[in-house]
């Protein structure tokens, strides 16, 4: 998962464009609330644990009646009192921000947005006992493809199963609070959902299963001193409610 797997990225770029049959133009602003469980592990050290998080998504995308867009989307993972080594607690926070490109496949009873764009991830890492934060800024490209099915259309109703799938490499950023050091590194990204979408009229609800992971590797040196890598993932549910027109 550090790196990008050139084969994936062919893959998305190669996928066949399916044949619009929907010539308008399609607007999503979505919310989604929920929790899970969110994992810390470093690299050879014990700064390792896991407990519950909540979770938090807004996205918004638009596309033309060919297909063509883009959009916005924020997401964040957060939990308390993480046992990160020596017993001490940790505020550990998980938030991202992809923006990207789509372009909308649509054929009957079938639509897949892919998406390509940049994506900005932070994890921080604040020590409770002394009010410190250890941040990992990254920044880098980001694919992604959303296949969704038509299982029932009646009218305006529409019930449907969906799925998310990316994958992104960025360049990664360390600082520690109170350290004029900072360190350079590389994180991959991967993400995953699985759900089922409701329409009513304009109205979306929505539920899913969602995981998000990214690993670093080590740090170069800065002052002759290195950070070790980490792992870090989110796996939970949410709800959704959002407006399509």
């Amino acid at each position: 998962m550090r790196c990008l797997p050139v084969a994936i990225i062919a893959a998305f770029l190669s996928l066949p464009l399916a044949a619009q049959d929907d010539q308008h133009a399609r607007w999503r602003i979505a919310l989604g609330l929920g929790a899970g469980n969110l994992d810390f592990d470093e690299d050879n050290t014990a700064r390792d644990d896991d407990a519950t998080a909540g979770a938090f998504r807004l996205g918004f995308e638009g596309t033309s009646g060919a297909g063509f867009g883009g959009g916005l989307r924020l997401e964040s993972f957060a939990a308390s009192e993480m046992r990160l080594g020596a017993g001490t607690d940790y505020d550990v926070g998980m938030g991202s921000m992809f923006g990207h490109f789509t372009y909308r496949a649509r054929a009957h009873r079938f639509a897949m947005p892919l998406r390509v764009g940049l994506l900005v991830n932070s994890l921080t890492l604040d020590n409770t006992a002394v009010d410190a934060e250890q941040t990992y800024l990254s920044a880098g490209l980001y694919l992604e493809a959303a296949p969704e099915f038509t299982l029932v259309r009646r009218g305006s109703t529409e019930w449907t199963l969906y799925g998310e799938a990316g994958l992104g490499s960025g360049s990664t950023m360390v600082e520690i609070d109170n350290d004029s050091r900072e360190w350079d590194s590389s994180t991959g990204f991967a993400g995953l959902e699985f759900g089922t979408r409701l329409y009513l009229g304009v109205c979306e609800l929505s539920a899913a299963f969602v995981s998000r992971w990214q690993s670093m590797d080590r740090t170069d040196p800065d002052g002759g001193v290195t950070l070790p890598g980490y792992d870090a993932s989110f796996s939970g549910f949410w709800l959704g409610f959002g407006i399509v027109f």
